[in-house]
């Protein structure tokens, strides 16, 4: 989740994160023209011959993505290496080489190190990837920077290419990492999520926090959505085969949606009846204070899809995904939720601890 870990404050004195890239787009001048996409995408997609390559960068910082006290050594790492993917798994691209830049203060040794690129190695097994390099380097705080490269035989699917008419798909459920954040952020005790203990770990907090039983199903479930995100990996040959447009939710479902909307210049109207949240993600919303549907449409680190197709388009099968809202018109880019224009979710510049 690309949101602080405590509550959010308004800067006024530093760029929007949409200003900033724009900025950086006009003075880093025009990308060679092998290159399909860069900026407005989280990565950089170009062609060589009939092959496509994606490659994506991206950070996981102690104390603003995570907590050490929230996870074990194998989480963290884990986790950093699946988000970094996401990126380029919704391009519909395979994940083929990764490299780490891992920062760690002098305090921490082998004890730590040793489990943390145990779990880095993981999640590059889980998605079919292998780790070929990197760097390691000292810092006040653990610091992963994962880059990701993927290839794939078709064009990568981009935010841009939607047109009036389309309709907006979602790959899976949101809100429930957020669910987990906020649990966390009331259990006052040290606890090292691990995706292996997660049974003895939700009875834990569920006790500590005094939830009746019956929270506990709802209780794992949003913890291991924060520890071990799940990446909608099933759908990645529907998504090359149908979509025109899509972007991973990483900072909430709105604000990804308004990258769709600024990106293709169009205005989009969703419905939140149509998110499918369930009557546990209600009641575990309902004793931690939560709004459910803000915290579904507001929440991030779902990392499922939104997907843009054709009006006439089937699902792959099953559950997920299912079709939110649509592409109403060219305009003004806005997000409307219920009839209601919205803006919600994390921006990295321009909210802080």
């Amino acid at each position: 989740m690309n949101r602080c870990l405590r509550g959010v404050v308004s800067r006024t004195d530093m760029k929007t994160e949409w200003e900033w890239v724009e900025w950086l787009r006009a003075h880093a001048g025009p990308p060679p023209r092998s290159v399909r996409a860069t900026w407005h995408d989280d990565a950089t997609c170009w062609s060589v011959g009939s092959e496509s390559y994606v490659l994506s960068v991206d950070q996981f910082i102690e104390g603003y993505h995570f907590k050490r006290s929230w996870l074990s050594p194998r989480a963290i790492g884990m986790k950093a290496i699946l988000r970094a993917v996401s990126d380029v798994l919704v391009k519909g691209a395979r994940p083929w080489m990764l490299w780490t830049a891992v920062a760690l203060p002098r305090t921490v040794d082998d004890s730590f190190m040793t489990p943390l690129y145990e779990g880095i190695f993981a999640g590059c097994r889980s998605v079919g990837a292998r780790l070929v390099g990197g760097d390691t380097a000292a810092a006040p705080v653990i610091t992963l920077s994962v880059t990701v490269l993927g290839r794939s035989e078709r064009r990568p699917i981009l935010r841009r290419g939607l047109r009036a008419g389309d309709v907006l798909w979602l790959t899976g459920p949101v809100g429930w990492a957020a669910a987990g954040l906020e649990l966390l952020r009331r259990y006052r005790n040290p606890i090292y999520l691990d995706p292996q203990r997660l049974h003895e770990q939700a009875r834990a907090v569920t006790t500590e926090l005094n939830l009746d039983a019956s929270h506990e199903a709802a209780v794992r479930r949003a913890l291991r959505a924060f520890v071990r995100p799940t990446l909608p990996r099933r759908h990645q040959a529907w998504l090359r085969a149908v979509g025109r447009a899509a972007i991973d939710i990483s900072d909430g479902l709105i604000r990804d949606l308004e990258r769709l909307a600024r990106v293709n210049g169009v205005v989009l109207r969703v419905s939140s009846s149509a998110l499918r949240i369930g009557r546990a993600f209600v009641r575990l919303c309902g004793v931690l204070g939560l709004d459910p549907v803000a915290t579904a449409a507001g929440g991030g680190e779902d990392y499922a899809w939104i997907v843009g197709t054709r009006s006439r388009v089937r699902p792959p099968g099953g559950r997920w995904p299912v079709v939110i809202g649509r592409v109403v018109e060219k305009g003004e880019p806005a997000v409307y939720l219920d009839d209601r224009r919205v803006s919600m979710g994390w921006d990295r510049f321009n909210s802080r601890e």
